[in-house]
């Protein structure tokens, strides 16, 4: 219990999950470079990294889950703007306010905002992510309808496994951009990832 006790330069995997931690992301974290895999889930952290101290920690991450929190506030824009995050889970927090209105990521594959406090209209750049394979945005507040491609999206990923359950490392291995297959739209299931367990 309590705030995470960590002085970290380097490390490409970091799993703190369920172990009752508290407070804001230490500095220690947000210097880290090469952290590809991050998954602080069902804890009860409160703060994130601020948009200066953002640069070495996230600019590598492909895995991102951050779900299970006490997180609020807006959503931070970085988060939305790497070139490498294909996975990024915040659901079950206590985000506000809306999505930033242009993005430059390309690669999310995965995204889970379900069960926050987000409202206005979903931005355009979000139906547009062109490897988004598994999506759950329910139990906000939104302004609009979801556009039908994401609702369909949404659909047929609520009958598929949830993508927390694999272990990040996998995941991180598996759904590397180039290995991604783009879902248009598909009422099934998506297609089954494939799983390289080579260790990071």
């Amino acid at each position: 219990i309590g705030p995470i006790p960590l002085q970290l330069t380097a490390t490409s995997e970091l799993t703190l999950s369920g172990n009752r931690l508290s407070g804001s992301l230490p500095e220690s974290l947000c210097s880290i470079s090469g952290l590809r895999v991050l998954n602080l889930s069902h804890n009860h952290l409160t703060g994130l990294c601020g948009a200066g101290e953002s640069a070495g920690w996230f600019n590598d991450l492909v895995v991102l889950n951050l779900s299970f929190n006490q997180l609020d506030g807006p959503l931070p824009p970085y988060l939305f703007n790497s070139q490498r995050l294909t996975s990024l889970f915040l659901s079950n927090n206590r985000f506000t306010g809306s999505l930033p209105k242009e993005s430059d990521t390309k690669a999310l594959q995965i995204l889970d905002l379900s069960h926050n406090a987000l409202q206005d209209a979903l931005p355009a750049w979000v139906g547009k992510l062109p490897m988004l394979r598994w999506v759950n945005l329910l139990g906000n507040r939104w302004a609009e309808s979801l556009p039908k491609k994401l609702v369909n999206l949404q659909e047929s990923s609520a009958k598929a496994a949830p993508p927390e359950a694999i272990d990040p490392r996998v995941l991180a291995d598996a759904i590397e951009p180039r290995q991604a297959q783009l879902i248009q739209g598909s009422a099934t299931a998506p297609p089954p990832i494939s799983v390289d367990v080579t260790p990071i």
